[in-house]
């Protein structure tokens, strides 16, 4: 089961880097996470309430909501301008874990549903 520890609200006074950082940290965890359990891949889809983040191994997924709209936001709009999508249907972005080694992690972004979903791949689909 995956970690769905609440984080505290963020304070409306701090704006910019502090909720750069903030995303970037979230970031982080949801890739340590997904890395720690060997998932196949993270999805990221937002929400009206939020961003719905999925790690998916073996074809399946559990998930969770980050219900804080505006860490929901910086979240993807690291992903997308790191990764190049703003244009783009794929691209990739360097990740470097904790003081571990740096990993490129390709994104596809794409519309399942009528809904724009963020995929983040961690191994390479199966022949």
């Amino acid at each position: 089961m995956k970690d769905q520890t609440p984080h505290p609200a963020p304070d409306p006074a701090l704006k910019g880097s502090t909720e750069t950082r903030r995303a970037e940290e979230y970031l982080n965890n949801i890739l340590s996470q997904a890395f720690r359990d060997k998932d196949d891949a993270v999805e990221l889809q937002p929400l009206p309430m939020g961003l719905e983040v999925s790690w998916i191994a073996f074809g399946s997924g559990v998930g969770t909501i980050v219900s804080d709209r505006s860490l929901a936001a910086e979240i993807l709009e690291l992903v997308i301008t790191r990764a190049g999508l703003a244009t783009a249907a794929k691209g990739e972005f360097l990740w470097k874990s904790r003081g571990r080694r740096s990993r490129v992690i390709p994104v596809e972004k794409c519309v399942r549903l009528g809904a724009t979903v963020f995929r983040l791949v961690l191994k390479p689909a199966q022949q």
